[in-house]
């Protein structure tokens, strides 16, 4: 029997509360580092999002998360999309070439989105010269955004380019582009509800 796929992302955290198993984050030599059940990802995701509306985000605006591979990467991005915000995936500096490359390529981004916030540590926030949030280290979860039902067509991110050839580049994906992305991805695997899908590409590539 086919697998059903949400229509936008707001409706795959929704079914997150109700799906068993979950998210787990390996460090760099392949060991196992935590583990999120699903319910723990769209709580958590929510609990994102109401933070990010405490900061004073607003639906639309743009938001850019410099942080390592973790699940607070990963709920993160999702509360922002929850909220309406357009999260977008920064590579940390060491993973540009250094500090330098990094505050160019955050300089250039900030020209087409001047309004844009940043989500990074303190070292990494203090060093750019930019206004930015530091990710809190005491998520409070009992801060729930609602889930907003929206229009598959609408902006659920934004995605740059991998930027090996040139400059990266901003590219708007729509909730719809998710959802066709993800069937295509659970087609490929023969839609088997039990099979675990391990990635090892960063989670600011363009296909990570």
């Amino acid at each position: 029997m086919p697998l059903h796929t949400p229509p936008t992302l707001i409706d795959m955290v929704a079914a997150l509360a109700e799906r068993e198993h979950g998210v787990t984050v390996y460090d760099r030599r392949g060991r196992k580092k935590t583990t999120h059940s699903y319910r723990e990802v769209h709580v958590r995701a929510r609990a994102w999002g109401a933070w990010f509306k405490a900061q004073g985000v607003s639906p639309g605006e743009i938001v850019f998360l410099c942080l390592p591979t973790s699940h607070d990467l990963v709920e993160a991005f999702l509360g922002a999309v929850l909220l309406g915000a357009l999260p977008c995936n920064l590579a940390l500096p060491r993973a540009v070439g250094g500090l330098e490359v990094f505050k160019r390529r955050l300089q250039r981004l900030a020209e087409p989105f001047p309004g844009a916030h940043l989500v990074a540590s303190e070292e990494v926030g203090m060093q750019t010269g930019r206004t930015f949030f530091v990710a809190p280290s005491d998520l409070d979860v009992d801060q729930q955004v609602e889930l907003t039902p929206v229009d598959p067509g609408a902006l659920a991110y934004v995605q740059l380019t991998s930027g090996s050839t040139t400059t990266p580049k901003a590219v708007s994906i729509s909730h719809s582009n998710l959802a066709a992305n993800v069937r295509a991805i659970m087609k490929a695997g023969g839609e088997d509800t039990q099979e675990a899908f391990v990635s090892w590409l960063p989670l600011y590539h363009d296909m990570g």
